[in-house]
């Protein structure tokens, strides 16, 4: 029985006793012309998963490192070239080298940052970039889905929801803008937070991609004792007791950082309330012919109480794992609203910080 030679456009790939493997890949180059062109040419596979790294030797025994990501589909493998610029001809004359593979591994894995700060000094060898490769695959490949006789094709992701409850510590501040004599209170809250939470990725746009809306329920407690200044010829001594009880609605956007377990994210959005209930209470307090006289009376006209505000947050979290569908979150977050009192001449805006934990359900 003859000799068969198989060329790349006949075998998806084989492997040999020794235990290296070759697959078939298109390769980018150029023509007879130098017009860039690609070819099909057998690649020695050294790392294989949602990233794979393959190297090849030319025909003049240089050697060549390509790396081919898994949505590429059908698609060319990427050059990771260590560019001469100019050989050195001398002894002693070191090539000078431009590393253009670090910037195309850095944006071939800019979805996973635990490998980043490693990409500025790596090395041209293969263990160094077998090595880097296998840490994108550990940091990103429990998210993908891959087909069970085809590691090279990545399955199409759909949008994942989840639901899970929510809750958390605020430290809370409103601050008295304008004509009024609140305004020489100082009106601090500490008060706890709680509600659930639904999310959806969008692995189509960017799979570290989160949409989710909180709907939460607070309780704002403020009290404050004080001299109210410029309002009154005699000394005017106040105090104000005021309760408001809400349901906070923040809409946020947040980005996942890819690492092994733990997952850092950061976020950030639009905050909307709506007044449930709410008690305002004045006691005010001065003398008049030396005798005192005492008035209590409503802190805020009804009529300049909204029942709806609007503001920004941001913040930063970590997330891990907990089973197969559920994960557990810590983050800290900062939120400034309009506050409550609507009038063209009086403001109290509402800025809290605060600590949560989410649970995801299901």
């Amino acid at each position: 029985m003859g000799t068969v030679d198989y060329k790349p456009a006949a075998l998806r790939g084989y492997g040999l006793a020794n235990g290296q493997q070759y697959e078939t890949r298109l390769v980018p180059t150029t023509d007879s012309m130098g017009k860039p062109a690609q070819r099909q040419l057998f690649l020695e596979l050294l790392v294989g998963g949602r990233a794979s790294l393959y190297t090849r030797r030319d025909a003049y025994d240089e050697v060549h490192y390509y790396l081919y990501l898994a949505q590429a589909g059908a698609g060319p493998v990427q050059e990771l070239e260590n560019r001469v610029v100019k050989r050195g001809y001398a002894a002693n004359e070191a090539a000078n080298v431009i590393p253009v593979y670090r910037k195309t591994l850095s944006e071939a894995f800019r979805d996973c940052f635990a490998v980043q700060p490693s990409l500025p000094k790596l090395e041209y060898t293969a263990s160094s970039l077998a090595q880097v490769v296998r840490r994108y695959n550990a940091c990103s490949e429990p998210e993908a889905v891959f087909k069970s006789k085809d590691t090279n094709a990545l399955k199409r992701e759909g949008a994942a929801v989840a639901f899970g409850v929510v809750g958390g510590i605020y430290k809370t501040s409103m601050k008295f803008q304008g004509e009024i004599s609140l305004r020489n209170g100082t009106y601090t809250s500490t008060s706890p937070a709680f509600g659930i939470y639904f999310s959806s990725t969008f692995p189509e746009l960017n799979r570290n991609l989160e949409l989710r809306i909180d709907a939460l329920y607070q309780k704002l407690d403020y009290s404050d004792l004080y001299v109210a200044k410029g309002f009154s010829s005699v000394e005017l001594r106040e105090q104000a007791s005021l309760q408001f009880q809400r349901l906070l609605v923040p809409l946020q956007l947040r980005y996942y950082f890819r690492t092994n377990l733990l997952r850092p994210y950061v976020f950030a959005g639009v905050h909307g309330s709506y007044l449930l209930s709410y008690s305002t209470q004045l006691r005010s307090e001065y003398t008049a012919g030396g005798v005192p006289v005492v008035t209590n009376k409503e802190a805020l006209n009804p009529g300049i109480i909204g029942k709806s505000d609007y503001g920004v947050l941001g913040g930063a979290g970590l997330s891990f794992k907990a089973g197969k569908r559920r994960a557990i979150g810590f983050e800290l977050r900062a939120e400034r609203n309009g506050g409550f009192v609507s009038s063209p001449t009086i403001s109290a805006p509402i800025i809290q910080y605060g600590g949560l934990v989410s649970i995801q359900l299901f």
